[in-house]
């Protein structure tokens, strides 16, 4: 893994840092998705993907400037039925 790769059971995001993220999620079976970046204190800043995902890899991507965030430390959590995962995100 490169060292701009951040990965966890079943999310990956890359490149970490960076100002726009990919996000690859790879769900076993069908299921639902919601997928939310948080700030340091815990507050949702960010909706990346909240519904209903059929099996299979599914990527998205993230930009901290389109969300109107300023440069700095995020939280990208992603609940499933089968898995809960948090990943890092340096939003330079």
């Amino acid at each position: 893994m490169e060292e701009d790769e951040k990965e966890s059971g079943f999310m990956r995001v890359f490149p970490n840092p960076s100002e726009d993220f990919s996000i690859d999620i790879q769900l076993e079976k069908t299921s639902f998705l919601n997928l939310d970046v948080y700030d340091l204190a815990g507050k949702k800043v960010d909706g990346v993907y909240n519904g209903r995902l059929s099996g299979g890899l599914h990527q998205f991507s993230w930009s901290g400037i389109e969300a109107g965030l300023s440069p700095g430390i995020y939280f990208l959590r992603a609940i499933s039925a089968d898995n809960s995962e948090v990943i890092k995100l340096i939003f330079e």
